[in-house]
């Protein structure tokens, strides 16, 4: 933009010097002959003022004296300042690097972000409320292999490419707050990527997220590096399904009113419904409850069930899968008989974005639930431009009850992901070390310790995090997960039956996680070929894998208040033995 503006500026100061020349000449010349002369002299003349030489033999006379001086003035100043302004934007490849390089040294607070996506944008945007400097590092692609350098001091961002972000790690070692690699090509790769490009990067926060591709999300668990960091994954429609499911008391509300288990029903099938359905399948463990029923409409069904033969068959063990096919420009009638024959839906999910027909039938279901009363019914959308309109005239009084999956823009953030992702999780891992008799830390030491854990072990830690909302409304207690633990609800006393069932719904939290990250049955463990002995039914279990499971859900009771602590009344009621929340026996 600068290269036009003195572009222009440079025309303006050439047409003003000639029109002055012109303006005191041309009245002096006496014939065509002396016009062209004073033509051809004018433009020699013009051309010197750009040089820099204000010839003094020239004086603004005759009857256009005074506006002829006014316009060499303004072309004598403007047109040596024309030429410097368009070598300074022209050419600013000879200093302009050197000054960002000079100035990303001596940043001390920023996130390296390596990659471009809409999430880079969010947490950009993020940064710069919070006045944090973002580097952003781009991969080469195609004929932007040499990606301009910029900086951008209004929304304090640098950007760089790869082979100058390595002459400045190779001179000087960066220490960001977080290094997150975003919407890479191989996934999977990231560790090899890390050691290649980030030797010279010194952070204990690494997150790796997975992109919008639908085979992308089935390839979430990454190893742990040698040095025992790793890269913490995470995906915007996966945080989408753990907020909802951490902020909502779905299974609570089954049990109250005497349901036999939960339905998810997704309309359409997509990147997003995937991520729902497979943190549904994590947590979706409640005792009191039949396993989960989950339905997908879609015209790639035959495609969704591949998917799942493929790489989530084991998930059979543990859910009803039922995958129908249809298109929106399909009679819905048939399709509703289906999901009304065996339990109406819990969960309805609409995926991707809101047309004429999935407004037509998101309204039929929502009236055949109405006429069932069928009340524990959650209504899902994305949050497109086309759904918030509709919602928004839907969620008028007396209409219906509409929420959106996705995270708020402060999920994406390194403190959401560092902290409020992780708060529990790491409280978890400090109970559990405590139960085997670690002495206590401070909350300073347990985020120091965390830090140092490799990442196999912090995500089964959040795995557990997530699992105990579910574990929670089992016994009584509805709310977050942050709350009941926050040492202002009394720790229940379960009976034995409960016990045994809560571990059992522990153990196939675990079993779903691990089929989800790819790991199947096998004879003897193997990390690498990811086989695992203990990946069969609870009842198959030796005593002791089952004592594991039984001490998460001791870990879980440990983290609550002592009830002698916490008033009588606030005391969460506990179902009996026969779960007289649901009316059915305990399993």
């Amino acid at each position: 933009m600068a290269g036009n503006w003195s572009l222009l500026l440079a025309v303006l100061s050439f047409v003003f010097g000639y029109t002055a020349y012109l303006l005191i000449w041309l009245p002096q010349a006496g014939s065509p002959w002396q016009v062209v002369q004073s033509s051809l002299d004018g433009v020699f003349f013009t051309f010197k003022l750009f040089a820099g030489v204000a010839p003094v033999e020239i004086r603004p006379q005759g009857p256009y004296g005074i506006p002829a001086a006014i316009l060499l003035n303004i072309a004598r100043f403007t047109a040596p300042a024309t030429l410097l302004w368009a070598f300074f934007s022209r050419f600013s490849e000879i200093w302009r690097p050197g000054y960002i390089l000079w100035r990303l040294r001596r940043l001390s607070r920023f996130d390296l972000i390596y990659g471009a996506s809409p999430v880079a944008d969010a947490l950009r945007e993020r940064n710069h409320r919070q006045d944090w400097w973002t580097v952003q590092v781009l991969p080469p692609r195609g004929a932007d292999a040499k990606a301009p350098r910029v900086l951008d001091k209004a929304t304090r961002t640098i950007v760089l490419n790869e082979n100058d972000f390595l002459a400045v790690t190779a001179r000087q070692s960066l220490q960001p707050r977080a290094l997150l690699l975003l919407d890479q090509d191989d996934g999977v790769n990231v560790e090899a990527s890390a050691s290649d490009l980030f030797d010279g990067v010194e952070t204990a926060l690494r997150f790796v997220h997975i992109g919008d591709e639908l085979l992308r999300l089935t390839h979430v668990a990454f190893s742990a590096t040698d040095d025992g960091t790793g890269f913490q994954a995470f995906n915007a429609s996966e945080l989408a399904a753990r907020v909802f499911f951490r902020t909502h008391d779905v299974f609570a509300q089954h049990l109250e009113a005497g349901l036999d288990r939960v339905h998810l029903c997704c309309l359409g099938f997509g990147e997003d419904a995937l991520a729902l359905m497979l943190q549904f399948v994590k947590i979706g463990w409640c005792p009191g409850l039949d396993r989960p029923l989950l339905t997908v409409f879609s015209h790639e069904a035959d495609e969704a069930e591949r998917l799942f033969a493929q790489r989530f068959a084991a998930l059979n063990e543990l859910v009803d899968l039922r995958f129908v096919d249809w298109t929106p420009n399909a009679p819905w009638f048939s399709a509703q008989e289906q999901v009304l024959a065996d339990a109406p839906p819990s969960l309805f999910y609409v995926s991707d974005a809101l047309g004429r027909h999935k407004r037509r039938v998101t309204l039929e279901v929502m009236d055949s639930c109405d006429r069932l009363g069928w009340e524990p019914l959650y209504l899902l959308m994305q949050p497109t431009a086309e759904n918030v309109g509709w919602m928004r005239r839907q969620l008028a009084p007396g209409g219906l009850d509409i929420s959106c999956l996705a995270p708020s823009p402060e999920f994406f953030s390194t403190e959401a992901l560092s902290d409020v992702f992780d708060r529990i999780a790491r409280r978890f891992h400090a109970a559990y070390a405590e139960s085997m008799g670690a002495p206590a830390k401070s909350p300073e030491e347990e985020q120091t310790e965390w830090l140092t854990l490799p990442e196999n072990f912090r995500a089964s830690n959040r795995r557990a995090a997530d699992g105990a909302k579910t574990k929670l409304e089992a016994m009584g207690i509805r709310g977050s997960v942050e709350a009941a633990l926050s040492g202002k609800v009394a720790r229940p006393d379960p009976d034995p039956a409960l016990l045994e069932a809560l571990s059992e719904a522990e153990h196939k939290s675990w079993f779903a996680d691990r089929v989800v990250n790819g790991w199947r049955h096998g004879e003897t463990r193997d990390n690498r070929r990811k086989r695992h002995p203990d990946l069969v039914p609870y009842e198959m279990l030796s005593e002791q894998v089952k004592e594991l499971d039984r001490q998460q859900i001791q870990t879980l009771l440990a983290m609550m208040a002592d009830p002698e602590d916490v008033p009588e009344d606030d005391r969460p009621p506990l179902p009996k033995s026969d779960n007289a929340m649901s009316g059915k026996p305990l399993p």
